[in-house]
């Protein structure tokens, strides 16, 4: 939704809500490059965590209190629990450890999906009421990373300038999709309420404002739209590499790239392949495994580490004992997720934790080469995903782009190295810390987004020298495509099939199945406008005995279409 009292210095950003850790990244006035955002405790990631704090009269850090029977009285006003307060990040996962409530991956993901399938009419209730819960969790959780963000561009910016492209995994549904970003919007909402209005730059422009007036300003700021775009994971790792870049004169020399994206969660695969000058990618073809992921790895670490401390403390601790207990088995799982991204810079990792058990501390050292043998079937089964994934694909891949923590491990980077020599990474692409591809990927493509704007002749520019000629936001005007774009089956007939609408939001990138029954060997390219079609173009040398064909067409902003053939090379008409 677009409105008149937009602040007219728009901030890129990009959101990344992993399976384990959120990263947003910006890229401020006074910086031409992208940052990732570090939280309060100066890291550069913030555990995708956020929930509901109990309040009582007890003490919750002491794990007696929750073991204990819950015995309440309705008399007793003592009982009844405080105000509704979140907590974020690692915060929250100590106090998950003190309700002994594990963490799940996608856990802010999961809190904006619908709940379990249908239950018994007693327990709808309390369903809703969880889901609200978990709503208003997520909800907190983003208005939190929009306060980083905005602390983080400078004292004088307000939240109300941020503009996020979002990435989501490939296989998640368009009403889950729909639901997070409702879920950021309703979070940056909040973060503005809490800051206040007064430093928003519509209300700082506009001079001796009335209480409607003001009001009916504050009214159209919360209801102007802070995400721009929603784009998948492998696409932003794309952007994070320039893959894309629009600023680019001369065509583009990759055609295939595989996007290997290893996170907490699983493993996925996907295959981009290039539509030609245009510089616009499909995605071909994606799979995902788990049996790979990270928290597999991670709990492999943890058991080794645990079984190793239980050794050197023979006698004092019995075997087993340190996975048992709850709070131990969590300590050890912080301290071993800092022991993996030490693998990435070092040959041995040290895990400390004091008063692991029983009040005995623990210090272990782990060598990367013993825990790769630990590794060695997790790291077949990933090589053996791979090869099978390029042998089906039946291309020879130009470059390899890796996203996810786990491409930080020394064995995951030679394995890689084995498999694609002189491609791994993308050589010649660039390199980009695959921890934060995706959150880097997502603001430059923001960035993008808010570069261009609409003349009033409806050419595009650059969005700084547009403003200054309309004197309009750059978010004002969208252009539209004033032509549709059909094909004639039989030479000299109407366009039968429309594959690009009149009023299609530019870039346009459509794919669309043909089918070639009654049609000739060539197919003719029509240009609408109202009630009158015109010939632009034809695709010849159609094989007759074919049932149907793919065909993709994309119109640039500046006019130029360009058309796919069943995948093959591109021609601009």
């Amino acid at each position: 939704m677009s409105s008149s009292h937009e602040p007219k210095l728009l901030i890129p950003a990009g959101i990344d809500i992993g399976s384990r850790n959120a990263r947003i990244a910006i890229i401020s006035e006074s910086q031409s490059t992208p940052c990732i955002v570090p939280n309060e405790l100066g890291q550069r990631y913030t555990l995708a965590l956020s929930f509901e704090e109990p309040k009582t009269e007890a003490d919750p850090l002491n794990d007696q209190y929750w073991d204990k029977p819950k015995q309440s009285s309705k008399g007793d006003e003592s009982s009844t629990p405080a105000a509704v307060h979140y907590i974020h990040g690692d915060a929250a996962r100590r106090a998950l450890h003190r309700l002994k409530q594990p963490l799940s991956p996608h856990f802010v993901l999961n809190l904006v999906k619908d709940g379990a399938p249908s239950q018994p009419e007693e327990k709808k209730e309390d369903q809703a009421k969880d889901k609200e819960n978990k709503l208003q969790a997520a909800d907190a959780f983003f208005s939190h990373l929009t306060t980083q963000a905005t602390n983080a561009t400078g004292t004088t910016t307000h939240p109300s300038s941020l503009r996020y492209v979002v990435s989501v995994p490939p296989t998640q549904t368009s009403a889950e999709t729909d639901a997070l970003v409702q879920s950021i919007e309703s979070g940056t909402r909040q973060c503005m309420q809490q800051i206040g209005y007064d430093a928003a730059p519509a209300i700082l422009k506009a001079a001796n404002l009335n209480k409607r007036e003001k009001k009916q300003i504050v009214q159209d700021i919360e209801n102007t739209s802070r995400v721009i775009a929603v784009i998948t994971n492998p696409v932003a790792v794309g952007h994070a590499h320039g893959l894309f870049d629009f600023e680019s004169k001369s065509e583009s020399k990759w055609k295939n790239i595989l996007v290997i994206d290893w996170g907490a969660s699983s493993m996925t695969l996907t295959h981009l392949r290039n539509l030609g000058s245009t510089q616009m990618a499909a995605m071909e073809k994606t799979i995902s495994e788990s049996k790979s992921c990270g928290l597999n790895i991670l709990n492999t670490l943890v058991s080794h580490t645990a079984e190793i401390f239980e050794r050197n403390k023979r006698g004092m601790i019995p075997r087993g004992e340190t996975l048992l207990n709850k709070k131990a088995k969590a300590k050890l799982e912080v301290a071993c997720e800092d022991a993996l991204r030490s693998f990435g810079y070092s040959p041995k990792a040290h895990v400390t934790v004091d008063g692991l058990i029983d009040g005995i501390d623990c210090q272990v050292e782990i060598m990367l080469a013993r825990f790769e043998m630990l590794l060695a079937p997790v790291l077949r089964g990933a090589e053996g995903m791979i090869r099978d994934f390029i042998a089906s694909s039946g291309v020879e891949f130009d470059g390899v782009l890796s996203s996810g923590g786990v491409m930080r491990m020394k064995c995951v980077e030679s394995m890689m190295s084995r498999l694609f020599q002189n491609k791994w990474r993308g050589q010649g692409i660039g390199h980009v810390a695959p921890e934060e591809a995706v959150a880097l990927g997502c603001v430059r493509f923001a960035k993008t987004i808010l570069e261009f704007s609409v003349n009033s002749d409806g050419s595009i520019c650059n969005g700084s020298k547009g403003a200054e000629k309309s004197g309009k936001s750059i978010e004002e005007s969208v252009l539209l495509s004033p032509i549709g774009i059909g094909l004639s089956l039989q030479e000299g007939d109407p366009a039968s099939i429309v594959i690009i609408e009149k009023g299609t939001p530019l870039p346009a990138l459509v794919t669309k199945h043909i089918p070639l029954t009654g049609c000739s060997s060539s197919l003719s390219v029509v240009q609408m406008l109202n009630e009158t079609e015109k010939i632009i173009g034809k695709v010849e040398s159609i094989d007759t005995l074919a049932t149907s064909l793919e065909m993709t067409m994309e119109l640039s902003c500046k006019g130029q279409l360009s058309v796919v053939v069943n995948g093959g090379s591109s021609f601009i008409i």
